[in-house]
């Protein structure tokens, strides 16, 4: 009896040691700060928008102040102010951006599609870290222009 009594006891101390393993992995892969895929839509949505028309003051809403954006050609960005300079570019160039594909979200992670159209056209895949509801990070990957699909061919 004492033996069956020991190994419930141990049973349920590695119950509790997993399941608090559990919680601290959650937090650690996103938990409390991961968003929601309508959540990252609607910021991301509100980005497009934003770059498009070239408002400044709603892209630098979206940011937190020391985001860090990474373009499809290479380039670091960091900090809110960098970030709204960069994202004002499609509005300067008259491109139009538009979301083409679903926002799929992992913890604090979300990526989806973003065409852009007008002097010049494309589509990428954006990545997009969020805390606390605002963009933290941000890449841009594009086929033909990052590598290691700098040597993609497009169709």
């Amino acid at each position: 009896m004492r033996r069956l009594m020991l190994l419930v006891g141990a049973v349920l101390a590695a119950a509790v040691a997993l399941l608090g393993l559990g919680a601290l992995g959650e937090s650690l892969l996103g938990g409390d700060s991961a968003v929601s895929e309508p959540d990252a839509a609607a910021t991301i949505d509100k980005l497009v928008r934003a770059a498009t028309v070239g408002d400044g003051a709603a892209i630098g809403d979206l940011y937190t102040t020391d985001a860090v954006y990474r373009t499809a050609h290479g380039q670091k960005f960091v900090g809110r102010k960098a970030i709204v300079a960069i994202e004002m570019a499609p509005s300067a160039l008259r491109l139009t951006l538009r979301r083409v594909a679903p926002v799929t979200t992992h913890a604090d992670l979300a990526t989806t599609f973003v065409r852009y159209s007008g002097s010049m056209s494309g589509i990428k895949l954006s990545v997009y870290e969020f805390k606390r509801g605002k963009i933290v990070r941000h890449w841009d990957f594009e086929a033909g222009l990052t590598p290691p699909l700098d040597n993609a061919v497009q169709p």
